[in-house]
């Protein structure tokens, strides 16, 4: 992608991220000081009304529920009185919501749309000048995490702590989920297909309820779920085919989200589902060893080489060594970082394998009993040096500092000495 292709797409993202805070719901922050200016500036809709109560009056000057009256005698120039004004004429509370989040919305998309209209008319200068334009992402980016907080505390001073956007930002999650799992199991029957998303929000609905009984540890927390996965999957047996719980599994299975990173391979369906069921075997066979083993380890590398070998087999060396990146974490801050800078696959591949390789030099020099704890110092110091070099030179500069700072710490790892 090319930088007026980023520029114009990051520009209007500006506007698109805005709608995205306001209609998503997180963690409210600490309060940050004083935004009484939201509360006591609010935009009148009604031109011709009587003077506003003042904030302190919000008891007193309610509207009589069964007087006669204009939408001006409710309006306030105040939330807090607006909102009084709503609830004293009998509107029911979810109408008052709607109303006070429309409302609410409608000033800060307001302040969302000045940030944007700021800069729209620079293009070509951030066109030709990349680092102004990298700090106008980051600026506007924090301006509207900041109208996000804002609008959040306004929420709460008017609504109390439970932000009035929860429950329908969970239904929006829900429909999401749901959206997900129905689209998972899209070769299914549509009759199983809205039943394994029924089961799915069950599952995920009775975790919840458990994480909120008080005073659990990690055990019992990690025992319930397993408890509730195994109910989830008897479940399961009860009205799926032993080939669509095949087939489920696999596609819910790790190795079935790699598709858009096995660049350049051309592999074909049925190479990649092999490829995923080979691999999803190991993990099961895996996951009924008995860490307690004498021969765990061994027996846990003993069927990773098989797997590693029938993958081979099936995709042909070439194929196999993509394969191996794409299901390796390592690899994935440099493609991220590559895809960024728009570099080439085979540029994220090299330096995918400058680090495996220094990696497995250096646990082979730790594993070297004859040398002495200062000579293996040095010597991993010299690979950690070296690495370095053939990282940044393979990467570029600029892209190599980007990837230092996501995931450069194994550098410094590699390079320490064994404890």
């Amino acid at each position: 992608m090319k930088i007026t292709t980023k520029l114009s797409l990051a520009l209007n993202a500006l506007l698109a991220s805005g709608v995205l805070w306001l209609a998503g719901a997180g963690a409210r922050p600490e309060l940050r000081g004083d935004f009484t200016h939201f509360l006591t500036n609010r935009v009148l809709r009604v031109k011709s009304q009587p003077k506003p109560p003042l904030a302190t009056e919000l008891g007193p000057e309610l509207v009589e529920p069964n007087e006669p009256f204009h939408w001006a005698q409710l309006e306030s120039a105040d939330y807090r009185v607006y909102l009084a004004n709503l609830r004293g004429i009998g509107c029911p509370e979810t109408t008052v919501r709607d109303i006070l989040i429309a409302d609410v919305n409608d000033l800060f998309n307001a302040r969302v749309k000045a940030l944007v209209d700021a800069v729209s008319g620079q293009f070509w200068h951030y066109l030709t000048h990349e680092a102004d334009f990298e700090n106008l992402i980051e600026e506007k980016g924090k301006q509207l995490r900041e109208l996000g907080h804002e609008r959040d505390e306004l929420f709460a001073t008017l609504f109390g702590n439970e932000n009035p956007r929860a429950e329908e930002n969970q239904r929006a999650t829900a429909a999401d989920n749901r959206e997900h799992w129905e689209r998972i199991g899209d070769f299914l029957p549509a009759e199983k297909r809205a039943q394994l998303a029924t089961a799915k929000e069950e599952l995920e609905r009775a975790w919840r309820d458990f994480l909120r009984t008080p005073g659990q540890n990690g055990t019992q927390q990690q025992a319930k779920r397993k408890e509730l996965e195994a109910a989830h999957e008897q479940a399961l047996r009860e009205w799926l085919s032993p080939d669509e719980l095949a087939e489920l599994r696999l596609r819910q299975s790790p190795v079935a989200s790699l598709r858009d990173r096995l660049v350049g391979m051309n592999l074909s369906e049925d190479e990649v589902r092999a490829a995923a069921n080979i691999q999803l075997a190991t993990d099961q066979a895996r996951a009924g060893l008995s860490q307690q083993a004498a021969d765990f380890k061994s027996r846990t590398a003993q069927l990773q080489q098989q797997a590693e070998a029938q993958t081979r087999e099936l995709l042909g060396p070439e194929a196999f060594a993509a394969w191996q990146r794409a299901t390796d974490n390592r690899y994935e801050a440099i493609y991220r970082v590559t895809q960024r800078l728009e570099l080439p696959d085979a540029t994220a591949a090299q330096a995918y394998d400058i680090r495996r390789q220094a990696e497995e030099a250096a646990n082979r020099l730790r594993g070297d009993k004859s040398l002495a704890a200062e000579d293996q110092q040095a010597r991993l110091q010299a690979i950690g040096a070296e690495t370095q070099r053939s990282l940044a030179t393979a990467l570029g500069t600029k892209a190599f500092a980007a990837y230092e700072k996501i995931d450069g710490g194994w550098m410094q790892q590699m390079m320490a000495a064994k404890q």
